[in-house]
């Protein structure tokens, strides 16, 4: 019983200790070069690729989105 269980036990911590997950390559520079949508497009994880274009719509170049200077919650919004 004993045995088993230990077997058992040994087996599953194998089978869930072994993870082969792939290196991530690192994100290009945020520049204009590099912020075109064929550039975007070629990067294959899709959380890397969300990721460098949120930082590409927020870089600081002129069009771009800007942080609010002065944010309002909600209740200010309505408010006015």
């Amino acid at each position: 019983m004993k045995k088993s269980l230990f077997v058992i036990l040994f087996s599953v911590f194998v089978i869930t200790g072994c993870k082969n997950e792939p290196s991530i390559a690192p994100l290009p520079e945020v520049n204009e070069a590099n912020c075109r949508r064929e550039v975007i497009e070629k990067i294959e994880d899709r959380e890397s690729r969300e990721k460098f274009a949120g930082l590409c719509s927020r870089g600081p170049s002129v069009g771009r989105i800007r942080p609010t200077q002065k944010p309002l919650n909600w209740y200010e919004f309505n408010q006015r």
